[in-house]
């Protein structure tokens, strides 16, 4: 029997990589792990950074541009410049993002296909 294995590292800046492969069943502490029939092969990278600047740091006179920025990031960008093209583009390679903003930080998170992980780390 098989699952998947999560292998995390941290770098100094607070930026978490994450891979995913098919591997023999491990219990890991903290992680919930499932099994997908059929994609006991596909192998998924992930990354995540932790802003530590949320709500509590909106100006009193635009609440609500923490969680205003959150979203903007990923809208595109100068060298990417199509409107939800970072979304599109992991979609269109097996994988997602989600990003959340809380009182004291904001967390973007995103994982793909691991032969389009440097190219979406780009984006």
């Amino acid at each position: 029997m098989s699952s998947a294995l999560l292998v995390e590292t941290r770098n100094l800046y607070g930026v978490v990589a994450a891979e995913s492969r098919s591997a023999p069943v491990q219990h890991l502490a903290g992680w919930q792990v499932e099994e997908q029939q059929g994609e006991t092969d596909t192998v998924l990278s992930a990354a995540a950074l932790c802003v530590g600047v949320g709500s509590f740091a909106d100006p009193d006179d635009l609440p609500g541009l923490a969680h205003f920025l959150e979203h903007m990031v990923f809208m595109g960008s100068l060298k990417y410049p199509d409107e939800n093209g970072f979304d599109a583009f992991l979609k269109k390679h097996g994988g997602s993002d989600n990003a959340s903003t809380d009182c004291e930080r904001t967390v973007f998170q995103f994982d793909v296909q691991r032969k389009y992980f440097k190219e979406a780390l780009d984006r």
